[in-house]
């Protein structure tokens, strides 16, 4: 059984990295000492958001539309282009 599911692996991995580069940017006197040398300067005074997409929908995607155009290509000479996409 997993110990967190992907929900929680994203929560820890983003907290870690977010930790991980803390001590140099502030230094090790903490992040009073260095608090005015360190400006967020956000683009067009917008937060970016990331968006996190799985892969799978690209592979459903390819099999449903892109098999049949490589199939009419190469004139069904390959039979794997024929098999059901699902």
């Amino acid at each position: 059984m997993l110990l967190f599911d992907r929900r929680e692996f994203l929560r820890q991995s983003v907290g870690a990295i977010a930790c991980s580069g803390a001590e140099q940017l502030f230094g090790a006197d903490g992040p009073d000492q260095n608090r005015a040398a360190c400006e967020v300067l956000l683009p067009r005074n917008r937060v970016p958001v990331g968006l996190i997409i799985d892969d799978s929908t690209c592979l459903v995607n390819l099999n449903r539309f892109a098999m049949p155009q490589f199939a009419a290509a190469f004139g069904g000479k390959n039979k794997n282009y024929d098999r059901d996409w699902k």
